[in-house]
């Protein structure tokens, strides 16, 4: 399974998640900055959310409740529709035995259309699509890691820009975000994006 890693945390949803700080591979999940009180035998959630799906926010509220679930984002680009490659252009480019062809969002001439301006507003910021997205999705309080599943070298590398802009900030460091941590990414955010970019992701 391809894995995602944040900071010196790795998740591999919805198996574990484990914690990597100070050269201790097996520390517990207490060590959690902001969630002082999560039990050590808090499991994950795999959960689907971005700008065009929202519909299990619920989902990660939910698993915050008790401080016993680690939420996992999957599918943060929507499949490709928030990304730069041919899934970006909807069904166009897209072979009519590929599996997208089962997701609405490639069917709605709205989020279509969105996902254009998205991409033209990313282009006059001189941001990418990639890491406004990533960074909108870490902003928000209920998620704690991304699993993005790059397939090769360049999609590793463009899916973990986002973790050197977070990482830049030393409250961010060394940990699944807190409290003080998210308000930093919130500020990154719209630093990085700009108003235009967040408006449409609203």
């Amino acid at each position: 399974m391809a894995k995602n890693y944040w900071g010196p945390w790795e998740a591999s949803c919805p198996q574990q998640a484990i914690a990597q700080t100070n050269g201790d591979p097996g520390q517990p999940l207490t060590a959690r900055t902001g969630k002082p009180s999560i039990s050590p035998s808090c499991t994950s959630a795999s959960v689907t959310f971005n700008p065009f799906n929202r519909e299990n926010e619920h989902v990660l509220t939910a698993g915050h409740e008790e401080e016993r679930c680690i939420n996992c984002i999957v599918s943060p680009l929507e499949q490709g529709l928030l990304g730069n490659g041919k899934g970006s252009s909807g069904l166009v480019k897209l072979g009519k035995k590929d599996i997208r062809h089962r997701n609405p969002a490639f069917h709605s001439a709205t989020k279509q259309e969105k996902t254009t301006q998205i991409h033209n507003a990313c282009h006059q910021q001189k941001c990418s699509v990639v890491t406004a997205v990533l960074l909108w999705i870490l902003q928000h309080e209920h998620t704690d890691i991304i699993i993005t599943g790059p397939k090769n070298r360049k999609q590793l590398r463009e899916t973990l820009h986002h973790t050197l802009l977070i990482d830049s900030v030393n409250v961010c460091r060394h940990q699944i975000p807190g409290d003080n941590c998210k308000k930093e990414i919130k500020n990154i955010f719209m630093k990085y994006a700009g108003s235009q970019v967040a408006s449409l992701f609203r």
